[in-house]
């Protein structure tokens, strides 16, 4: 199983230049194997979807109290289907994610911020791989400085979640948010529901990035996959 992995202009621009392309990867994570490439098999996200799921990333940069006041102009075409509800941040990182309610669906959309400072530079550069402590044994290793950000904010979002028992629960993220995204994702749906031992990953029905980063080798790839492959769509820009 892999993700979606479609060419996307970045969230703010309103026209692509270029034609859009369709890169296949391993769920968007660094893998050196080309056995481990395969092309999409997922149905792609419809436009108004996508468009949506950007809007609300843009939004995650963000401070709280202009989100409340909901006078920006991106809020106002996300109006009424995301509303903002809350934001978490790892200080010391500078990480943050922030919690928008689907008022249609009964759902959560959790958008991460990207990269804004330079905590959040020294994160991203903290390169050394490490063995996956996102809750099992198979989830081979993953970017240091990721896997820290990630697992501080997933303590603060994981009872939140837990509280609310959402219908549906999407996680996004952009650039360094893609990365943070893409680990609590995987964090959420290791502890979701279990069967016949096996995480199942249903609590997670969503998991979208723009211009993401890959944060694991190929045992995490595969793992991922195994959860969430058909779930995750992955932005890039079209390399022409």
């Amino acid at each position: 199983r892999t993700q979606r992995d479609r060419g996307a202009p970045r969230p703010h621009a309103r026209k692509p230049k270029a034609p859009l392309s369709q890169s296949p990867s391993r769920c968007g994570i660094a893998s050196a194997d080309p056995s481990a490439r395969m092309a999409p098999t997922a149905a792609a996200l419809s436009l108004d979807a996508a468009v949506g799921y950007s809007l609300a990333a843009s939004l995650a940069y963000s401070p709280p109290a202009e989100l409340r006041r909901g006078s920006g102009g991106y809020q106002q075409r996300l109006a009424p289907r995301l509303a903002f509800s809350q934001q978490v941040e790892v200080d010391r990182l500078r990480a943050s994610a922030t919690l928008f309610e689907m008022e249609e669906q009964d759902g959560v959309c959790v958008a991460f911020r990207g990269s804004t400072d330079l905590k959040n530079y020294l994160s991203m550069f903290n390169l050394f791989f490490e063995p996956s402590r996102l809750g099992t044994a198979k989830g081979g290793r993953v970017h240091r400085g990721y896997q820290e950000a990630s697992l501080e904010l997933y303590d603060r979002l994981s009872p939140l979640l837990a509280s609310r028992q959402p219908q549906r629960l999407a996680f996004i993220g952009h650039s360094y948010g893609g990365g943070t995204a893409t680990l609590c994702a995987l964090a959420h749906a290791e502890a979701g529901g279990e069967a016949g031992g096996e995480a199942t990953g249903s609590s997670v029905d969503e998991v979208v990035t723009f211009a993401g980063p890959r944060v694991g080798d190929t045992q995490f790839a595969m793992r991922y996959d195994e959860l969430l492959g058909e779930r995750t769509t992955h932005y890039v820009p079209d390399p022409a």
